[in-house]
């Protein structure tokens, strides 16, 4: 079962973030949690952070696309 959290503006660290556009990035970790970040602005570079950072990352969507999945 997965759990679906929308990030909020508030947990936010980029004050781009707080911007209206961009793209909707979404992160799905191997305990089924699913993270949902609007507003980001340069996804490629958002996503390289999260690979980098986040082990339990299993798949990332951009705008319902999948961007990325572990091998």
């Amino acid at each position: 079962m997965s759990k679906l959290i929308q990030v909020k503006d508030n947990f936010r660290t980029n004050p781009d973030s707080l911007l209206p556009g961009g793209c909707v990035v979404e992160t799905i970790s191997s305990e089924g949690i699913r993270l949902v970040y609007d507003k980001i602005k340069n996804p490629s570079s958002y996503i390289k952070k999260i690979i980098e950072r986040e082990e339990k990352i299993v798949q990332i969507l951009v705008d319902g696309q999948v961007f990325w999945q572990k091998p």
